[in-house]
């Protein structure tokens, strides 16, 4: 569940910048890399 004003169609990823603020962080938000690593398992 989400409580933000607006929903981005973004995985969290410490890569990724939404107005300059961080949408995700190395240690416990990072799902992009996650499902990176998630699909490259299945290979």
């Amino acid at each position: 569940m989400t409580y933000a004003d607006k929903s981005l169609p973004i995985y969290s990823s410490p890569d990724i910048k939404y107005y300059g603020t961080t949408c995700g962080d190395a240690d416990s938000a990072d799902n992009a890399r996650h499902m990176r690593e998630f699909a490259m398992s299945l290979m």
